[in-house]
């Protein structure tokens, strides 16, 4: 476990203090990238998510259990948020030393069950995507390398309780409700006290970082999904539970749920704005051209983050009839 400073400090003993849960930052195979897990002891020793399967990220989950009088063998239940590897990637190597159940949502066990299967899949329509967008091969070749690091760090595990939305789960002292909350992924929960006014927001809701809507395969999701527009409709929901705290799945507390997720709701209509106006200068971009204009300075390996969001504009307004060849079509851009 990394060394908590007083901002991390603090934000533990509220956890603890308000839902009785211990907070582990633990490092992921991103060097900037912390993520939080949350351990409970009662009613059995539970995680709400898990790091990647690294030895050293393992012994620092270790040695959180030890501060707070546990061993990974003493877990007996594993909760999944979703299934990025930073939530997920250890379950199946805890699971071996403790026995722990799995636990997650219908298209968390899709993934679960063959991580490599679905993540060479993903990275296919990924590859393809970028293609389409007018991304250079270089960065492309980036996304591959992502994705070769992904499988290491990340094995397949069966679950053993599908979670549905309305299932309430008695952890410590909380009584949480699973809500879905589609977006960032398709099949994203988390879970609230409506008592507390508290929730474990995953990635759905995070206090520094605007979660992306991620495009997906197609083949793998609903009938007619739009990634911005679930995500969109989730913060709305969410705006209507009246939260006071939310405990996201990295970086600090959320100290006020509801006003986060008007600010999210806002920065969508803001950047949908942005982008009608990147696209009224020129007819012959591609969607590459726009992630450029609209993030002048994206961090190296998110090429993929930011391709996602401008795709999920595009496919909005392309349903709304708002875009069309007539009005600044991209170069290779469809709807998927």
């Amino acid at each position: 476990m990394t060394l908590l400073g007083r901002t991390d400090n603090q934000m533990a003993r509220d956890v603890r203090d308000r839902t009785g849960f211990h907070l582990f930052r633990l490092p992921t195979t991103l060097p900037t990238l912390e993520v939080n897990i949350y351990f409970a002891e009662h009613p059995v020793p539970t995680l709400i998510d898990v790091p990647p399967d690294s030895p050293p990220v393992l012994e620092k989950l270790k040695a959180g259990l030890n501060s707070v009088g546990y061993s990974l063998p003493d877990i007996k239940t594993i909760i999944v948020t979703h299934s990025h590897l930073d939530h997920c990637g250890s379950a199946r190597t805890i699971a071996d030393v403790s026995g722990a159940d799995v636990w997650a949502a219908e298209g968390v066990a899709t993934w679960l069950t063959d991580y490599d299967k679905e993540s060479l899949d993903e990275e296919h329509f990924i590859v393809l995507t970028l293609e389409r967008s007018g991304v250079p091969r270089e960065l492309i070749d980036q996304s591959r390398e992502r994705f070769r690091i992904m499988r290491q760090f990340t094995r397949s595990v069966t679950e053993t309780r599908p979670l549905v939305a309305g299932d309430t789960l008695k952890l410590s002292s909380c009584s949480l409700v699973v809500e879905h909350v589609p977006g960032h992924t398709p099949w994203c929960i988390m879970f609230h006290d409506a008592r507390k006014k508290i929730a474990f927001t995953g990635d759905f809701l995070l206090g520094g970082i605007s979660p992306n809507p991620l495009i997906q395969r197609p083949w793998t999701v609903p009938g007619g999904y739009r990634s911005l527009k679930a995500y969109a409709s989730s913060l709305v929901r969410v705006e209507g539970l009246n939260l006071k705290v939310g405990y996201p799945g990295h970086g600090e507390l959320i100290a006020n749920p509801t006003e986060r997720a008007r600010a999210l709701l806002g920065q969508i209509r803001a950047r949908r704005e942005t982008i009608l106006e990147i696209l009224s200068r020129r007819r012959d971009q591609t969607v590459y051209d726009i992630v450029k204009r609209l993030f002048p300075q994206l961090p190296e390996g998110q090429v993929f983050l930011a391709v996602s969001e401008v795709w999920a504009h595009l496919e909005q307004l392309l349903d709304e009839g708002v875009l069309d060849e007539e009005r600044g079509f991209p170069a290779r851009f469809s709807s998927l």
